[in-house]
């Protein structure tokens, strides 16, 4: 090694969020991006299920008392994250006990994203607690980066939701509605500014200012795309592309796979062909 040449640490993440054991969403598809992003990964599952929750007669196994001893033998042990990513806690009680473990895990310059799991199309998901929304509101100033969908920003917001497309007006609403919760940049996800168009809009929520990146919406939709869109945007962020730059690899890492998808993969529930877009989405972070 040369004597100016400087030795990079590599970056640890832990996810948190459920383990479904097939159907590539959650924890399946955020280990091998964040991977691919370069970066050590560690999982604190939150819930197990056998498929994820379209697929009929599943089996499931909520993993509430784990999560705080984890944690607790994790920071023992000297383990300090560089980012957590939290993704989809099981009910109101796991939002208080992530909010008590994170101080274990996290040193003065972790970056914490929040993905604030809750609903879909207007709706909440199915068997969620009606109170989930309210404690995650509460919840939502742990996170340095939230990434709510239209949904769940509605939801968070208190506003009545609005399918697409969405004027401008409205979207300004509710990045500025979300704005106080206490996080630094909140990316919405789904945003359908025009028929035909779907990306994502972001603020940073330090100046007011907000960037948006569209692309052509395919005519379909796909189980695990908002996991997959959130962990390329963070494998690219933590790889120190702008906010702008991580919105754009995203998308374009989805809608490549979504393509691959297509005409390929009959039941549409198996989610996104993530994986043969790997190595592009290498060369996008890292190269």
């Amino acid at each position: 090694m040369c004597a100016n040449e400087q030795t990079v640490k590599q970056k640890r993440i832990v996810v948190i969020q459920d383990i479904s054991c097939t159907g590539r969403c959650s924890a399946t598809v955020a280990l091998p991006i964040l991977s691919c992003a370069g970066m050590e990964t560690s999982v604190l599952p939150t819930v197990v299920l056998s498929t994820h929750t379209a697929f009929p007669g599943l089996h499931s196994r909520n993993l509430t008392d784990l999560l705080l001893p984890t944690v607790q033998q994790w920071h023992d042990l000297g383990f300090t994250a560089d980012a957590v990513y939290i993704g989809y806690l099981g009910s109101v009680e796991q939002t208080e006990l992530i909010r008590r473990a994170l101080p274990l895990l996290c040193g003065e310059e972790t970056r914490i994203y929040l993905d604030p799991v809750m609903g879909d199309d207007g709706r909440l998901y199915s068997g969620m607690d009606p109170a989930f929304p309210r404690a995650m509101r509460e919840f939502c100033g742990a996170g340095q980066v939230i990434l709510p969908n239209i949904t769940e920003a509605c939801l968070l917001c208190g506003v009545p939701y609005r399918e697409g497309p969405q004027d401008p007006a409205f979207i300004r609403e509710l990045l500025e509605g979300l704005q106080g919760l206490g996080q630094q940049q909140t990316v919405l996800t789904g945003v359908m500014p025009e028929e035909g168009c779907i990306g994502a809009a972001a603020m940073d929520c330090r100046t007011g200012d907000v960037v948006q990146v569209v692309r052509p919406r395919l005519p379909v939709a796909m189980c695990g795309t908002g996991d997959v869109f959130a962990s390329a945007f963070i494998g690219a962020q933590m790889n120190g592309r702008s906010l702008e730059e991580a919105l754009g690899i995203a998308e374009d890492f989805v809608c490549g796979g979504i393509r691959r998808t297509l005409g390929r993969q009959p039941d549409l529930r198996r989610g996104v062909n993530f994986e043969e877009g790997l190595g592009e989405y290498i060369r996008m972070v890292r190269g």
